[in-house]
């Protein structure tokens, strides 16, 4: 028992003189470590600051992508309102230039296609809502207000169509000058009605003009583009009876689309198959009675600009002339391709003429194109003109089947 608790004793003495001799080891050692960085002050400091400035260089080289995408991001938020605002512009700008249109010089709207753009001129509010819209949504301030501008010039422009103004303002707002002393009186019971129609290569549907022709009371029918066989048809579908005095137009092979042709129920003491030289299409002419009253009938279709332009110009200008040499009141009507937005045929109207439907002052009334299913006909290119010894009545349009105008019917009373 004497030698085991030797033994223990002895073990304990150990371990405690080993504990003695490893912290004198671990003080030496600090004590080392301590002498030497005081010693080497400076190569502490450089390992210091190289550390920190290489920290520096992987923290930047870490960041700089971050930085840049968000410049980068910055500048192309700042970019885009720039685009949306040079695109509106542009847009703008292009509709401006194309309402300017409207105040060409008499015949220089029939170069290239700008009898085509120029007769489109009424729907470019359409395109002007569309930027305003646009506008309000991007907050382009100075787009809005120049958006309400022009759409304020269209609705003044259509302003001729309700309000009777002053013949002097009239050519200001690119109309005819029709002044207000033409707006209607009732007070003639001598009246005419007269209807124009373009038959789209003759396929227009005969028993519908016929029809039509019963409903308004129509006295005297114009049809344009008339071929042989629509005439064959329009007989068959009982037009002797309605109207018996018949005059077509002479036959050519530059035809616009087929020949014109004129009805009529009243007595007819005079006509002709051509009144005007070099036309497109020969133009049949009639006179006719109304209750001892004569009146002189046109029926025309200017040269489509599809065609020719310059043949459409001069059939267009050629109308001119009917409306003087004459003291029998004259009426011409037909599909004229073009509208009053054309400065060739306001020109042409005035030199004497008027338009019934602008005279009316009821709103326009459009006539092409009647064959699309899902929009309606936004062009009056059909027109009944006459002379200022009468005056429009009423003016209305009827759809026909199988062609591509509506019908317009007009009447008519002596001043």
């Amino acid at each position: 028992m004497a030698t085991k608790k030797s033994r223990r004793a002895a073990q304990k003495k150990s371990a405690s003189s080993s504990q003695r001799r490893a912290s004198s080891v671990s003080r030496r050692t600090v004590s080392r470590g301590t002498s030497a960085s005081a010693q080497h002050p400076r190569t502490l400091t450089h390992m210091k600051g190289f550390s920190s400035a290489q920290s520096e260089l992987l923290q930047r080289a870490s960041g700089s992508p971050k930085r840049k995408n968000s410049r980068s991001t910055s500048q192309s938020k700042n970019h885009q309102p720039k685009r949306v605002s040079m695109i509106l512009w542009c847009i703008l700008g292009c509709i401006a230039l194309w309402m300017a249109l409207r105040y060409l010089p008499a015949g220089w709207d029939s170069f290239g296609p700008l009898p085509f753009i120029t007769a489109l001129i009424p729907l470019l509010a359409i395109p002007l809502c569309g930027v305003l819209a646009l506008s309000l949504f991007t907050h382009s301030t100075t787009q809005v207000w120049t958006s309400i501008a022009l759409l304020i010039v269209h609705i003044v422009w259509s302003l001729t169509y309700f309000v009777p103004l002053p013949a002097e303002i009239m050519p200001v707002l690119g109309s005819p000058r029709q002044s207000m002393n033409s707006a209607v009186s009732t007070d003639s019971e001598q009246t005419i009605t007269v209807m124009t129609l373009n038959a789209r290569y003759g396929h227009a549907d005969t028993s519908a003009i016929i029809h039509t022709l019963k409903q308004m009371n129509v006295d005297v029918l114009a049809v344009q583009e008339v071929s042989s066989d629509f005439v064959k048809r329009l007989h068959e579908a009982g037009i002797d009876t309605l109207m018996p005095h018949e005059q077509l137009g002479e036959k050519k092979a530059s035809d616009n689309g087929g020949f014109n042709a004129l009805w009529s129920r009243y007595l007819v003491t005079q006509s002709g198959s051509t009144l005007l030289n070099n036309m497109g299409s020969h133009t049949p002419w009639i006179t006719v009675q109304v209750n001892n009253q004569a009146v002189h009938i046109v029926s025309t279709h200017p040269y489509s600009p599809q065609r020719s332009t310059e043949q459409w110009h001069h059939d267009i200008t050629a109308l001119a002339s009917l409306s003087s040499g004459t003291d029998v009141p004259t009426i011409v009507m037909g599909d004229m391709n073009s509208s009053t937005v054309h400065p060739s045929l306001r020109s042409t109207i005035n030199t004497g003429l008027l338009d019934s439907s602008l005279e009316l002052h009821s709103g326009a009334h459009p006539t092409f194109p009647s064959s699309w299913t899902f929009l309606p006909s936004m062009i009056e290119i059909d027109h009944v003109l006459h002379t200022r010894e009468m005056q429009s009545v009423s003016v209305k349009t009827a759809v026909i089947p199988r062609t591509d105008h509506k019908a317009l019917i007009a009447t008519l009373s002596w001043r």
